[in-house]
């Protein structure tokens, strides 16, 4: 094997590891808030954000606006300037909506978005992406989306085969993809790095 396919390889092995390991342990704080009854008082986003954040030991949740804020004070404000993700097809970036309304960082090994307002939890978004700071910020390789389900379960967004392809435009190209990594065993070493 050439260098460049073990490395293509090797990176498809340790996103597909990542995944894993942050949709595991996003679901055990989930579960967590479950078995102590506190999700039946959270109706809506900045209360998701502060209970999530309590489940992981040193997390920090920044200012829940802090993605559509300048780089220079994201830097102030969590000492680094957080990624600007691109879209599955690379062309563009990814839709920053879904990044803006809440933001946890575990120990900036990875970074917990969440979607959803001020007035209501349905249909909430949790946005994780494996790898934080380190490449390649694009959605479907490092940057899934999940939802939330009735009983505070997180599942794959569905299946829209549109939405994680090299030839669906815009924005939202790459939100569909959290499916496919759960239930394609070649998803990771499939991409098109």
């Amino acid at each position: 094997m050439t260098l460049p396919v073990l490395i293509t390889k090797h990176r498809a092995q340790v996103l597909q590891t990542q995944f894993k390991k942050c949709y595991s342990e996003v679901s055990q704080a989930l579960a967590q808030l479950k078995k102590e009854d506190e999700y039946l008082s959270i109706t809506n986003g900045p209360e998701l954000q502060d209970f999530l954040v309590k489940q992981f030991k040193e997390a920090k949740a920044p200012d829940r606006l802090i993605y559509s804020q300048t780089p220079e004070k994201q830097k102030e404000l969590i000492g680094f300037e957080l990624p600007v993700y691109k879209s599955f097809d690379k062309k563009n970036e990814f839709y920053k909506r879904a990044l803006d309304d809440g933001f946890i960082f575990i120990n900036n090994e990875y970074f917990v978005f969440i979607n959803a307002d001020y007035s209501s939890i349905s249909d909430a978004a949790i946005i994780i992406d494996v790898n934080g700071l380190n490449g390649p910020n694009v959605a479907g390789y490092d940057l899934f989306a999940f939802k939330l389900d009735e009983n505070f379960n997180l599942r794959s967004q569905d299946k829209n085969s549109l939405t994680c392809t090299e030839t669906f435009p815009g924005d939202h190209n790459g939100f569909s993809c959290s499916y496919n990594a759960m239930t394609d065993k070649d998803y990771f070493k499939n991409l098109g790095w």
